[in-house]
């Protein structure tokens, strides 16, 4: 996806990439002079399986279990996630991670 849009009188063009299936995407921001700045997100449900070992959430996660991950692991994936949660609460984000784990079937120790 690709957008140009004017910021200060100059034309900026930001390109959005998925990166393969499933794994993330990057951001791409060109500036007029051609300099760009480039940064790469994962989501959040790829961070929670890579870190838990797992192909695939529970089929059913309110009474399927597939993995367990303590705080620890989700304080990591929090902070990897921070920029794109709308919270600067660490612990806040670490329950949205939480959330998500949850919603997979993945057992979270610790909170």
């Amino acid at each position: 996806m690709l957008w140009i849009f004017e910021r200060k009188g100059e034309q900026m063009r930001c390109e959005i990439r998925r990166e393969g299936a499933g794994i993330g995407y990057e951001i791409i921001v060109t500036s007029p002079d051609g300099s760009q700045r480039m940064e790469r997100f994962g989501e959040t449900t790829d961070l929670i399986k890579r870190a838990a070992k797992i192909e695939t959430g529970a089929h059913n996660p309110k009474t399927e279990r597939v993995a367990t991950l303590n705080k620890e692991q989700l304080r990591a994936i929090a902070k990897q996630k921070m920029p794109d949660f709308n919270t600067d609460n660490e612990e806040a984000a670490i329950k949205i991670v939480a959330g998500s784990c949850r919603q997979m079937g993945v057992k979270v120790e610790g909170l």
